[in-house]
């Protein structure tokens, strides 16, 4: 008779107004984090050196090389681009 004669229903919690600003805290912290100066600093720079190096890979062969037609000497194709290969390579 541990319950002494009482049935078992779930308890109920009760929300207080602690309990809401200990979520309330717990849920503003990822934001706070997000906006913090140091996280904004090294994002930024992460941002613009990861994006450089993109953009420059991306454009250099562009700016290396013209066409054959236009009096360039490699005449690489896009896929020869995309592949590193010389059209003198072998496939």
């Amino acid at each position: 008779m541990g319950s002494h004669g009482k049935t078992s229903t779930p308890s109920c919690v009760t929300i207080t107004s602690s309990l809401i600003g200990k979520q309330a805290k717990i849920a503003i912290t990822p934001f706070k984090i997000a906006v913090a100066p140091v996280l904004l600093i090294i994002a930024g720079f992460d941002t613009i050196s990861f994006g450089f190096y993109v953009a420059l890979n991306a454009l250099t062969p562009v700016w290396l090389q013209l066409p054959k037609k236009a009096g360039g000497i490699y005449g690489f194709t896009v896929t020869q681009n995309a592949a590193c290969k010389s059209p003198k390579t072998p496939a």
